[in-house]
Formats: C-alpha cells, structure tokens, sequence
C-alpha cells in the first residue's frame, strides 16, 4: 500500500498569520494553492493559481538560486524542462490532486524520489507523472494519458 503525504492547509486568514519553517509547503483551502513558507515570512510565499499558466520558459536556463512556483496545462507526453546544472528539490502535482511526487535533484541529472503517489516515478513510463533526467535538463513529464494540469514547486541553486 502506498504512503498517504497529507501537507497542513488552511484558508487565506488562517494563513495571513502563520509562519512556516523554511521549506515548509501548505495548502491555502481559499485559494486552492500551495504556500512555501521561508521561516521568516508571514504568510508564506503562494504559488500560481490553478488556471494562470506563467511563462515556463523561466524554467529553462535558470541563474543563481531561487524558488521557481508555477502551473501549465501540459499535454499528454508534453513535458516541462529544467536547466542542467542544478540541484535542488521540488514538488510536483498532476491534475486536481491525482499524482504527486516530491523530489531531489542533482547538478548531475540524478531524480530521488522522497515521497509520491503510485503514478508518480523518477524515470519516463508510460501511465506515470514522471520526473527524471531527460539528457538537457531534469523533466516533469505528463505521460498519464490525456492534458492535466500540472502544478510544480522547484527549489534549486
């Protein structure tokens, strides 16, 4: 049986008031995101909203060190690409909380999986949210069958 991972959440107000650790991820239940908290900032920091598609480019080529939050509908066998080079780690969601992966990265290419639903792995199989080393860059792979929204949380330097 697989491990159920069930992050804290809350609404915007309870929000507003709490500071997470650094690192920490949440739920705003109002706004059907995900917060990254930095243990200093009240409210932590909300990533894009289901619906806004942000630039993915921003994903490719990526200088210095950051969070990268952001959500696209990918087509089936459609993937977003992260820049070689980088280590970190990241989360990763497919659908209206279908698939999850939450992950680590290497500057060479290697994918751990740190916890995940049944349909989320680290290498490029057919019927899966995949995130692995595509050879220019770690991919978020949508290969689940049909378009799904795919929200992602990338930590990196």
């Amino acid at each position: 049986m697989a491990t159920q991972v069930q992050l804290r959440r809350g609404t915007t107000a309870e929000h507003a008031s709490f500071t997470g650790v650094a690192g920490e991820m949440t739920i705003d239940t109002d706004k059907d995101v995900i917060v990254v908290h930095d243990g200093a900032t009240a409210g932590g920091h909300p990533s894009a909203a289901s619906g806004i598609n942000p630039d993915i480019t921003k994903m490719t080529g990526l200088d210095g060190d950051g969070i990268s939050p952001g959500g696209a509908l990918v087509a089936d066998e459609a993937e977003i690409t992260l820049a070689t080079g980088k280590t970190g780690r990241g989360w990763a969601m497919a659908g209206d909380n279908e698939e999850y992966i939450n992950f680590r990265f290497t500057a060479a290419g290697v994918v751990t999986v740190i916890s995940n639903t049944a349909n989320a792995v680290n290498t490029d199989t057919d019927g899966n949210l995949c995130v692995y080393d595509a050879g220019n860059g770690i991919a978020i792979k949508n290969r689940l069958g049909a378009t799904k929204n795919i929200r992602y949380i990338i930590n990196y330097s």
